[in-house]
């Protein structure tokens, strides 16, 4: 995960998007002799000056987990001032298939671009830092989350969470939007505007659901974002007052669902999503959406537990199949093991551990079972602890 400076935002993207591809150019303050960042491999360094003289950069492949193949850049004898990076290129992403080579949660089309961590777009890493975008387009795109700067006809990103820096815009005659105070829900196609009412509708039952589990809104204004439907699996992720989806799809039980799994993350986040405890976050948010599927429709209720069983098979159950890494079951494990003590404890067990969770100041999994100990949730705690 990539730092956050003290000093506020350290690095001034100038974006460009041309067709298919982007280019960037990035101004960083540097400090020391040094600076090393890493770039997914699709994107081409074109120049790079500190205080106006070229410079040159070590490169190595890396690997970093939910990014395509990445490269690092290593700049040494710098000299204390400014540093101009410009690249260009393609996107990649996770997942990419033939359908979607650009990965299911990034596109460069005509009416609409977005991309995002998943396609390491940004320097990320080492000394990177949070980023401050200035999407060169006009009044015409709507930049979500952005603000538009009418004496430039350009827009302005702020990142403000060192996970994720999501650049989305939609052509504003080419995109269509719904919503309240509360939500607003972007759809690329007039004709899906009734496919689209049961979201709106299931999110705000959802939202009420959570205020009363958790006793706050931790959820704000939200946006929900869906992109141009490739076909592929409903697919979505969640980050500060954001949701993109990868379709609109018929099956609203099951996209409901998923939307307030993605919406349980505004309360079950903090632990560090690249390492083994991140079981604490997707499984507190998978149980969020549980418990509001167990008020809704008990039957469907099991037939989610089921099918995570049936994702899982038949292997040992356990927390940290990878150690101290990152878990391929990360999105199984933990919610077995709730189920567990759903089955022996009820559902007011779970609801304990997921405000137990929500109200950590640092949220790990040693803390975590010391909180539930410290409630008398003895047994809780053991139980949990022994699947680790």
């Amino acid at each position: 995960m990539q730092g956050v400076g003290k000093e506020g935002l350290q690095l001034k993207l100038k974006l460009w998007i041309e067709g298919e591809k982007i280019r960037v150019e990035c101004r960083a303050e540097v400090t020391k002799d040094s600076f090393s960042f890493a770039l997914a491999k699709s994107l081409v360094l074109t120049k790079a000056l500190n205080n106006h003289k070229e410079v040159s950069a070590q490169e190595e492949d890396c690997d970093l987990l939910y990014r395509p193949p990445m490269k690092r850049y290593r700049f040494t004898q710098l000299q204390q001032g400014e540093l101009v990076i410009c690249y260009e290129g393609g996107l990649e992403g996770l997942w990419a298939t033939e359908h979607t080579p650009q990965g299911p949660y990034s596109c460069l089309r005509e009416d609409v671009f977005a991309f995002s961590l998943l396609n390491g777009w940004y320097p990320m890493e080492d000394d990177a830092d949070l980023c401050e975008v200035e999407v060169q387009v006009g009044s015409e795109w709507q930049i979500i989350h952005g603000q538009y700067d009418a004496k430039n006809n350009v827009w302005n990103y702020r990142q403000i969470n060192p996970v994720d820096c999501n650049i989305i815009g939609v052509r504003k005659e080419g995109y269509h939007v719904i919503g309240d105070e509360q939500v607003s829900l972007f759809f690329p196609d007039e004709q899906m505007r009734r496919k689209v009412q049961p979201y709106y509708h299931g999110y705000r039952q959802i939202a009420d659901f959570y205020r009363t589990l958790y006793g706050t809104d931790r959820m704000g204004r939200m946006t929900l974002f869906f992109l141009p439907d490739t076909g592929e699996d409903f697919g979505g992720y969640k980050r500060d007052g954001l949701i993109v989806f990868t379709a609109v799809k018929q099956d609203v039980a099951s996209a409901l669902h998923h939307i307030a799994h993605e919406l349980a993350h505004s309360y079950a986040q903090g632990a560090d999503c690249f390492s083994w405890e991140d079981w604490l976050n997707e499984t507190h948010a998978e149980w969020s959406a549980l418990l509001y599927e167990l008020e809704q429709d008990e039957a469907f209720f099991e037939r989610c537990l089921a099918k995570t069983r049936e994702t899982y098979g038949d292997r040992a159950l356990c927390l940290k199949d990878n150690g101290e890494g990152h878990s391929e079951f990360v999105h199984e494990a933990g919610v077995l093991v709730y189920e567990k003590v759903y089955r022996r404890y009820g559902a007011d067990s779970i609801r304990t551990m997921l405000t137990t969770f929500d109200r950590l100041q640092e949220k790990n999994t040693k803390n975590f079972l010391q909180a539930l100990r410290q409630q008398g949730k003895t047994e809780l705690a053991e139980m949990v602890e022994s699947y680790c």
